[in-house]
């Protein structure tokens, strides 16, 4: 019978393997960065994973922001602990279940998909998403002048030209995390749209081939 010990051990060998990957907890100068929007697109990624995997870090974006920003950071950082709290709580629960039915621990592998060399371009952009995640994380990288307030993913199945994942008022650098279920073996095309006053204009595109 599997423990409730088990199932904390199994999640914390999997948080201290990402930790390490990812090169440590952030430096105070980095979370400052980071709140300032002073990181390129790849590190405001970690340390924002970072922050999740280091939860006890998370006052440190009150330190980071002045104090006349205070009611800012009554909005921003608070949410974000509970963010931070409710994806943990999610992987455990997903990490419960494969345990549960004897499964080996998922792969959670983060995948660049690098949209800003590309925009109006005809390069074929193909991203490999392979069969062992539960998860599929994507950090996606935009071009740096481009100025929407937010923007939406819309995911198509090729074959079917039908829509089977989206998101929306998501901020840029932004990560997408898609389950496994939404994306059955085959080819799907993967849209950007910016908004603008609620108004969607294309961004940019690639493809994603799920195995």
């Amino acid at each position: 019978m599997i423990t409730k010990h088990d199932w904390d051990a199994a999640l914390d060998r999997w948080i201290d393997g990402e930790r390490e990957r990812l090169g440590g907890p952030p430096t105070p100068e980095e979370v400052v960065a980071f709140t300032r929007g002073e990181l390129s697109p790849r590190e405001s990624a970690r340390v924002r994973a970072l922050l999740v995997y280091y939860p006890e870090l998370t006052p440190l974006l009150d330190d980071a922001i002045p104090p006349r920003d205070s009611a800012f950071v009554w909005r921003d950082s608070r949410p974000g602990a509970i963010a931070a709290a409710f994806i943990i709580a999610v992987l455990s629960v997903l990490l419960v279940l494969q345990v549960k039915h004897g499964r080996e621990p998922f792969a959670y592998t983060r995948h660049t998909v690098d949209l800003r060399n590309s925009r109006g371009g005809t390069e074929l952009h193909i991203y490999a998403l392979p069969s062992n995640e539960e998860q599929h994380l994507l950090d996606v990288l935009l071009p740096d002048d481009l100025s929407y307030h937010a923007y939406r993913v819309e995911i198509t199945d090729a074959r079917r030209a039908e829509i089977v994942w989206s998101a929306a008022d998501l901020r840029a650098p932004f990560s997408i995390s898609i389950p496994r279920s939404f994306l059955k073996p085959g080819t799907y095309r993967m849209d950007v749209y910016g908004l603008t006053n609620g108004k969607p204009e294309h961004v940019n595109r690639c493809w994603l081939r799920a195995r």
